[in-house]
């Protein structure tokens, strides 16, 4: 039998380093994250090309504009691990375009997502992205990595979920005993 005092000090013999603060947050404590998008918010203020163009008579519909977003995310848990911000477009399933969250990163930029990242405080950062168009989904931890105890709110749109049973069964109950269902 292998017991967790045992499997850290195998680990950290092997790779050289301290594992204490993970095993005391993940194996020994509640080690629980909930990451929230607080709102989001599409910045109104057309581009200077858009100005330009109208000023002139020129219709911008058929040209590749970029939309500007404004993302608010909260870590309401004890714990805040680096995760990820991600935009969906045609598919609400793919995230093509993620923004890395680095929790005690404080300010940085990502160029090759035109994207700045603000730390507020109290456990809020500010996410300003330039987009390549309208998301249909954005969500933080896209890909349900990190134990959140309220998945739910990881989402900008929440899928609705209903199914038809000619006859209600235990199975109809099970979303509200099944975090990721």
């Amino acid at each position: 039998i292998l017991h967790v005092d045992d499997f850290q000090q195998e680990l950290e013999s092997y790779t050289q380093r301290s594992w204490k603060d993970f095993f005391d947050k993940w194996l020994k404590g509640t080690g629980l994250c909930d990451w929230k998008i607080e709102s989001v918010k599409e910045d109104a203020e057309p581009s200077v090309r858009q100005s330009i163009y109208s000023t002139v008579g020129i219709s911008t519909k058929n040209k590749q504009e970029t939309t500007k977003w404004t993302i608010l995310v909260k870590q309401n848990a004890d714990y805040s691990e680096p995760t990820y911000l991600g935009f969906a477009f045609e598919d609400p399933e793919k995230f093509p375009i993620r923004i890395p969250i680095f929790p005690s990163g404080g300010n940085y930029d990502i160029d090759s997502a035109a994207a700045t990242v603000e730390n507020m405080g109290n456990e809020v950062i500010r996410v300003r992205v330039e987009l390549p168009g309208t998301p249909s989904q954005i969500a933080i931890d896209p890909d349900l990595v990190i134990p959140d105890s309220e998945p739910s709110n990881n989402l900008w749109h929440q899928k609705p979920k209903f199914r038809f049973t000619p006859l209600y069964t235990f199975i109809d109950e099970t979303s509200l005993t099944n975090a990721y269902d």
